[in-house]
């Protein structure tokens, strides 16, 4: 019997929040603005998941969406929206998400790195934290659900919490990140304090704001 040329798999993916805040479309514009132009070849056609908890329900869902990909970024879906933006998202087949609501660690093992990540290259531990035994380079990614523990140095993109866990953290023995992510929330290499540059580092993330503590190795 001939088989079927589709078939549905199970396959696991990752992928950034942007979370935005407003009234207007212009509030949202301005913030996208602000983000993109500080490393516009980062953002370049990234793919995301708009979450729209702090967006006005009154604000046209297919506008917002248009708005961000005129920023050169790739919306694939939504979360945590309101019902007027979930009736909106099922019209138009826009996709509805709900993010985990679980804590920086699930009960699993940790996932060990025991070399350096290459420019190019992503790690992601799925559903627990992620220990790297090594650097990390620039241009290369590091995602865990839970937290991230470096103990070399970080100049490429760390990601924790990538599940939505608000109580991850990213630790590492030599501060020069392109980007740091916890939960959503995220800074790039020149919204970092100077004084934590080349330093050891913790980063944590409450009520949505980033912070960082020095540390020693």
């Amino acid at each position: 019997m001939q088989q079927s040329g589709i078939d549905f798999t199970s396959s696991s993916f990752t992928l950034p929040v942007l979370k935005l805040s407003g009234t207007t479309l212009a509030d949202i514009a301005h913030q996208l603005k602000q983000h993109v132009q500080h490393a516009p070849s980062l953002f370049e056609n990234m793919a995301l998941v708009a979450d729209l908890d702090r967006v006005d329900p009154r604000i046209d869902l297919l506008e917002l969406m248009q708005l961000i990909r005129d920023h050169r970024l790739t919306p694939l879906g939504i979360r945590n929206a309101r019902d007027a933006h979930k009736v909106q998202a099922k019209c138009h087949g826009i996709a509805v998400l709900n993010p985990s609501r679980g804590s920086g660690g699930t009960g699993t093992a940790t996932k060990v790195v025991r070399r350096s990540v290459r420019s190019g290259q992503q790690i992601y531990a799925q559903g627990g934290d992620l220990l790297i035994i090594g650097s990390v380079s620039n241009g290369a990614e590091v995602i865990a659900d839970g937290s991230i523990q470096i103990l070399g140095t970080l100049r490429g993109r760390a990601i924790a919490g990538a599940n939505g866990q608000h109580d991850a953290s990213i630790v590492c023995a030599n501060q020069q990140a392109e980007l740091l992510s916890i939960g959503g929330y995220f800074w790039l290499t020149d919204q970092i304090d100077e004084a934590h540059w080349q330093q050891g580092v913790m980063a944590t993330q409450q009520q949505g704001q980033l912070t960082l503590d020095s540390i020693n190795f």
